[in-house]
């Protein structure tokens, strides 16, 4: 938060999300690193995927907010409904974003992380950005 703040990247109203990868990259820099944030504005829960599945950890970011994505699940429903004789049964999917967002209990103690579900429904491409941390 020092690092937004000085660079001006930070409000009362909060952080943009088109900053993260500039906040991510300077924090970086600040410790040494030769890493950097790369924002993706597009197939958001696609790249968070393909992320996840090569096994890194991702920053989420919707309007003035960020959570750490950690991981992906998909529920699925099938239920039946019966109209006069005639049964149906229908399967449907919801997918999540797995996060962690305990900021409050933020802690080095894995045990004590408070992880989430975010409708993976609720992401477009004009609120929303995921960071990725490049070498």
């Amino acid at each position: 938060m020092d690092i937004a703040r000085v660079n001006n990247w930070w409000t009362s109203a909060g952080t943009s999300s088109d900053k993260i990868d500039s906040i991510v990259s300077a924090s970086f820099e600040h410790f040494g690193s030769s890493k950097r944030g790369n924002n993706d504005h597009l197939n958001i829960y696609n790249n968070l995927k393909s992320r996840v599945d090569s096994g890194y950890t991702v920053l989420f970011s919707c309007v003035d907010h960020t959570m750490h994505a950690v991981g992906y699940i998909r529920y699925t429903v099938t239920y039946t409904t019966k109209v006069l004789w005639i049964n149906t049964t229908t399967t449907k999917y919801e997918d999540f974003v797995i996060v962690n967002d305990g900021w409050e209990n933020a802690t080095t103690n894995e045990s004590y992380k408070q992880y989430s579900y975010y409708p993976a429904s609720l992401i477009n491409a004009f609120d929303f950005v995921l960071t990725k941390i490049l070498n």
